[in-house]
């Protein structure tokens, strides 16, 4: 018997992406065909010099996995950050996940002004991304949302924009399903 619990993912999905009942039912139709222990495939890999066949093996628990973080970037609710990005880069990713807000060009100036921007590097590489998300969360997002990192364990930044009182009950749920952990970024 597995460890992770399909029916909680289901329900962490609903929770982000409330409006969106297409993710949970294309979760459902992954659950019911796919074996739980393995499945094989050919897919294609570039390493910044050519493309290369490769065969797959996955399990059922990271096809899902991915599959919710696939449906979270397509609708533009996560973004991937690199543990060794620019504030600028991670700025221009942010934004995409305020699309709903109204333009504000002044959003990003504090980068430059309080020593962020590039040429203060020594200050942005100690800490990033971890400091200075934390400090996207206090100067640009509104209090009633969260930036959180999903799936702590992966080298990549998943981040997310949610709502402040979805975020406990979201929390219990990644926990309870056993896939990936969900932790705000001011905690990391």
């Amino acid at each position: 018997m597995s460890q992770y619990n399909h029916e909680k993912l289901l329900k962490l999905a609903r929770e982000l992406l409330p409006n969106d009942p297409s993710l949970v039912e294309e979760m459902k139709e992954i659950i019911e065909d796919t074996p739980e222990h393995s499945v094989r495939y050919e897919g294609a890999w570039q390493d910044g010099v050519g493309w290369y066949a490769v065969e797959v093996e996955e399990n059922l628990h990271e096809i899902l996995w991915d599959t919710l973080l696939n449906e979270l970037r397509e609708c533009n609710r996560l973004v991937e950050l690199d543990r060794i990005e620019l504030p600028d880069d991670i700025a221009q990713n942010i934004d995409e996940l305020l699309e709903d807000l109204p333009p504000d060009a002044n959003r990003w100036n504090w980068i430059e002004t309080e020593g962020w921007g590039w040429k203060d590097r020594s200050r942005w590489y100690k800490l990033m991304p971890n400091g200075f998300l934390k400090e996207v969360q206090k100067r640009v997002i509104s209090p009633d949302k969260l930036l959180v990192r999903l799936d702590v364990d992966s080298v990549e930044y998943e981040v997310c924009l949610i709502d402040a009182f979805r975020f406990e009950k979201i929390k219990k749920l990644s926990q309870e399903s056993c896939y990936g952990k969900i932790v705000k970024v001011e905690d990391l």
